[in-house]
């Protein structure tokens, strides 16, 4: 690798943190990795998993013997088609597309929901910056159900039904605890995974159409000592109605029935995420050992249903878009170079003919929406 391109990564490296700091020797990281499995008490998160990446730590972070981490044999390369920005953007949260395209984004520093067309025309604003009955209040989760809007937020701890533009048809409080995601299936069903404290035991909570409290399910992994924001996780609903659960800290998706049946457990086999989750394990024995928070790296960053497949949005040393079939297995692997600076939030999927578009939020180092498209499509 010429030594130019080598040190422009050490260096983006560098303002990712000083909390990966002394991780060099991959026979270490292996020792604490096998370690840090002991933490779990049922259903350990890597029970079952086999480390087959060849991925070493150097400098810091995951390098092959013969530099980058290599692509798999699936990879398409993607190619920014273009970026859209909106002045009034300030600190968007979430994105939601429609039947036509149009794209909606919440933006909870301006209690305000953003919509785009596809093109990335800015076409209106529901919800005001001044707080009063019916407006916003630091919406953050957001989806769209049969052409209406679900729209969640976090200060008056509240879940909105509203239509498209934006009339309010009906709208109830939930709980004090802080929200992570939010689904709503055909039947109105609402599936929400909380913020969990270290009593909390279920992933998903469910309530009726009217906002009535029916049940739990899923359940939260137990760590020493108690993480329980580790069992942050993204919720999303297949064709089926089926709940999708995918953890943020480690490569995993669970796939449960409306009732909350465990109907599968997908051990995502990417190497630059299996990378990732030995460093999470590790430092959760360096917190256990020496009694200090360290930082854990996001792996999955976002999930999106879309037609019969899912999509893990995942980030550094590239951005990656894994599309994931009904049986867990990785269909194809969307890539493109990225740095520590680029911080994508949440993910659109689209297609234009037979060929997929998506849509990137990104929140540094600026405010903007990345379109990509597969560098075939791009060259037509």
């Amino acid at each position: 690798m010429p030594v130019s391109k080598r040190k422009r990564f050490q260096r983006s490296w560098n303002s990712f943190g000083e909390s990966l700091r002394g991780l060099r020797d991959i026979r270490f990281l292996s020792i604490l990795f096998f370690t840090g499995l002991t933490l779990f008490n049922q259903h350990p998160i890597a029970s079952g998993q086999k480390v087959k990446t060849e991925v070493i730590l150097h400098d810091d972070f995951f390098w092959s013997e013969n530099g980058f981490v290599p692509l798999p044999k699936n990879a398409i390369e993607l190619e920014l088609r273009f970026s859209f920005q909106y002045p009034e953007l300030k600190h968007p949260f979430e994105m939601a597309d429609d039947s036509s395209g149009n794209i909606y984004i919440t933006d909870d520093e301006q209690n305000a929901v953003f919509k785009f067309n596809s093109s990335g025309e800015y076409l209106s604003r529901l919800g005001q910056e001044e707080e009063s009955l019916g407006e916003f209040s630091i919406p953050q989760n957001i989806l769209l159900v049969k052409n209406f809007i679900v729209l969640q937020e976090f200060r008056n701890r509240r879940i909105q039904f509203l239509s498209q533009d934006g009339k309010i048809l009906k709208n109830f409080k939930i709980y004090k605890d802080s929200i992570e995601d939010i689904a709503v299936n055909d039947n109105g069903l609402l599936f929400i995974a909380k913020s969990l404290s270290p009593n909390d035991a279920a992933l998903v909570d469910v309530f009726s159409p009217q906002g009535k409290f029916l049940c739990s399910f899923g359940e939260a992994f137990k760590f020493i000592p108690p993480y329980p924001s580790l069992n942050s996780r993204k919720l999303a609903l297949n064709k089926k109605g089926e709940v999708l659960v995918a953890f943020t800290y480690f490569p995993l998706v669970r796939k449960y029935s409306e009732k909350g049946e465990l109907l599968a457990e997908y051990d995502i086999e990417n190497n630059i995420m299996k990378a990732k989750e030995r460093m999470n394990l590790s430092l959760m024995g360096k917190a256990r050992i020496n009694k200090f928070h360290y930082g854990y790296i996001r792996i999955i960053i976002a999930m999106k249903v879309f037609e019969d497949r899912i999509y893990l949005l995942s980030n550094y040393p590239r951005l990656e878009i894994l599309e994931i079939d009904e049986q867990g297995k990785i269909i194809k692997t969307y890539w493109i170079d990225s740095d520590a600076l680029y911080k994508p939030g949440d993910l659109i999927v689209q297609k234009i003919g037979n060929k997929k578009i998506f849509y990137v939020l990104q929140s540094a180092p600026e405010i903007a929406i990345d379109v990509y498209s597969p560098k075939q499509l791009a060259a037509k």
